[in-house]
């Protein structure tokens, strides 16, 4: 047995690679990037990832064994819109203003910045050239990241949370928010409803999330006319959703799903934390998160909380980044901390619920581990995510800015006891848990196409035009056919009916008697 272990290490290690990992500089996207990372580093892979020294190191990146290369930011103007843009997202969206519109403005000069900072910085480029690295694997939602690959002639692999459907050539009836489309709503509203909106995510979210004439002086001598056309070159879309958290949907063969990519084994857990919800064996504990963006909030949020949970008897955990406001309480019964190990915390036995921002990864953790959800979207596409946990039937949502301390403390009594909400989410756990892990099918396909290619991975719809690929073309064709068909038939019964009518015309016509 042990020679048949270092035998198969040998032959793992005599093709491995060396990938790198460009993603945006943030919680979610960093987490999603670790699982990735970890699973390239089990067969053998030796994985980098690019990251702003002043970024946190995530979870899912530590003593996983990924190399770390650190650039600088660029000058201190821009830190310091960076850490405004954190403030400024967070009023806004706990405000009620947090229309993809104006979250687009504020986080515009966030994604602009991490892609700028390293294009521009030639010594990390010239740096980065000199590893040599067999495969990157990029942040797919914004495009720009693929420049860097790009620029350093290494084939890539994009990872999303959503789809482009006319770049990956899936139906556009099922991107990017494909349980808005159930069996009950499958009506031509809804369905015309989907369609526009996929035009309108592929063709004008990109730019609406950065400025391409910033981007393109990098590819000024290039044949490429705009990130979409390098995006296109991807060998892989990794897409960070499956069919159980989310709906199922057809694909190409090159898109493959990586949902709940951030969910593991758990950890132990510290002490301060095991202590506590050890204590809660009871009555049961519910954990609380929000987004690492919130750094400020309104008072009256915060006392919305405090107040509802101030009349439970669960213990709550709760995570927060921002400040308690001085005129807030803290009933006896929460526990605030700063950072939480999230997946292993939603591990714990007495774990009942969470109540959450409805992040993917958070998402994808609790229904690893069976539990129950709250939802208190703040934008994007966390409104999304918390309507697909009522349609599964996992837990219930509120509106973060227009719900009351008496409809949190409704919701918590009806998720802690109705059995539904539980028996779904246990269901679609244990199936979760009985198929290979995201992250060993996000680095099989890796290595596959590091080995092989991705031609094979390629139908005929991946050379197709937008136009061809929804069939306008064919549907215009028998449109044009249709007309000529109908113009004959209209000047066929129209000459018919006048030869008739001609003849019934002459029949009543009185006969002129000849004289002679």
């Amino acid at each position: 047995m042990n020679l048949a272990i270092i035998i198969s290490l040998l032959i793992v290690a005599g093709h491995a690679e060396r990938v790198v990992i460009v993603t945006m500089q943030m919680g979610g996207h960093l987490s999603e990037s670790g699982g990735v990372a970890r699973g390239l580093i089990d067969i053998g892979h030796d994985v980098f990832i690019l990251m702003d020294e002043n970024a946190k190191k995530p979870p899912q990146l530590r003593d996983s064994g990924v190399k770390v290369i650190s650039y600088a930011s660029s000058d201190a103007k821009s830190i310091e819109m960076i850490d405004n843009y954190e403030r400024d997202l967070s009023e806004v969206m706990i405000a009620g203003g947090g229309t993809d519109a104006v979250v687009a403005r504020v986080m515009k000069p966030r994604i602009e910045h991490d892609c700028l900072t390293i294009l521009r910085d030639d010594s990390l480029m010239r740096t980065l050239a000199g590893y040599r690295f067999d495969m990157a694997i990029v942040e797919g939602l914004y495009f720009c990241n693929h420049l860097i690959p790009y620029k350093l002639n290494v084939s890539f692999v994009s990872m999303s949370t959503v789809i482009y459907p006319y770049i990956t050539k899936t139906h556009p009836l099922v991107t990017p928010w494909p349980c808005s489309i159930t069996e009950q709503s499958n009506t031509f509203a809804n369905r015309m409803r989907q369609f526009l909106y996929s035009l309108f995510f592929e063709n004008f979210v990109p730019h609406i999330f950065l400025d391409e004439k910033k981007f393109l002086g990098f590819v000024a001598d290039e044949p490429h006319g705009s990130l979409y056309e390098i995006a296109e070159q991807s060998k892989l879309w990794l897409i960070n959703k499956d069919n159980l958290l989310d709906c199922a949907r057809p694909s190409q063969p090159n898109v493959i799903y990586i949902g709940g990519i951030s969910a593991a084994a758990p950890k132990p857990l510290p002490t301060e934390l095991e202590d506590f919800l050890d204590s809660a064996a009871d009555a049961g504990a519910i954990v609380v998160t929000h987004s690492s963006m919130m750094a400020h909030v309104s008072e009256t949020f915060t006392q919305k909380l405090m107040h509802a949970f101030s009349r439970i008897g669960q213990k709550i955990l709760m995570r927060l980044v921002y400040r308690i406001p001085g005129n807030v309480t803290i009933p006896s019964n929460v526990k605030i901390v700063d950072w939480i190990p999230q997946n292993d915390v939603l591990a714990h036995r007495n774990v009942r619920l969470f109540i959450t921002h409805c992040g993917n990864n958070g998402q994808s953790e609790a229904l690893y581990h069976g539990v129950p959800m709250l939802g208190l979207p703040l934008f994007g596409d966390q409104m999304y995510n918390a309507e697909r946990v009522v349609v599964k039937g996992y837990g219930l949502k509120l509106d973060t800015e227009k719900f009351t301390s008496d409809d949190l403390q409704s919701a918590i009594h009806e998720l802690l006891n109705n059995s539904n909400f539980t028996r779904n989410i246990g269901k679609a756990s244990a199936i979760f848990k009985s198929r290979p892990h995201p992250r060993d099918q996000a680095a099989y396909w890796i290595d596959h196409v590091m080995k092989y290619g991705d031609q094979h991975l390629k139908t005929s719809t991946n050379y197709m035009s937008t136009a061809q690929f929804l069939m306008f073309d064919i549907f215009g064709s028998l449109l044009f056919v249709l007309q000529i068909l109908i113009f004959a038939l209209h000047r066929t019964v129209v000459r018919v009916t006048a030869t008739i009518w001609s003849k019934i015309k002459n029949k009543r016509s009185p006969k002129t008697e000849h004289v002679e």
